[in-house]
């Protein structure tokens, strides 16, 4: 008797498994590169920071911290000027308004209808 001594063929499934296998190993590569690409361009590490350059930094921190607050309330504070003036129609809002009313009322094309025209309009349905 005689054995056959061909070698089993891989399942197609094991064909896909491997080429995924063979992927993945070769995407690892390529990220492991760029990784030691990306650190040897990085630049060496900050020495750390004497107690003098810590305090000013805090300082300085400290300053920018107090200078926002302060641009907030500033602004917090011209926004309710602004709209109580615009509340009582007088105002630079008003006027900025009435005056791109003024330049560009001729761009706007049909004037818009009435109370009156929308509460006579017939609803179709």
């Amino acid at each position: 008797m005689t054995e056959n001594t061909t070698k089993p063929q891989p399942s197609p499934l094991a064909i896909k498994r491997r080429a995924m296998k063979a992927e993945r190993a070769a995407r690892q590569a390529e990220l492991r590169a760029e990784r030691e690409a990306a650190e040897a361009l990085a630049p060496p590490p900050q020495p750390p920071m004497t107690p003098a350059e810590q305090a000013a930094e805090d300082n300085l921190l400290r300053l920018m911290r107090k200078a926002v607050e302060h641009f907030e309330k500033r602004n917090l504070y011209n926004a309710v000027w602004l709209a109580n003036q615009a509340a009582r129609g007088q105002g630079p809002l008003v006027e900025h308004f009435a005056e791109l009313g003024r330049r560009f009322s001729h761009l706007v094309g049909a004037p818009l209808p009435t109370k009156r025209q929308t509460d006579l309009a017939v609803i179709i349905g």
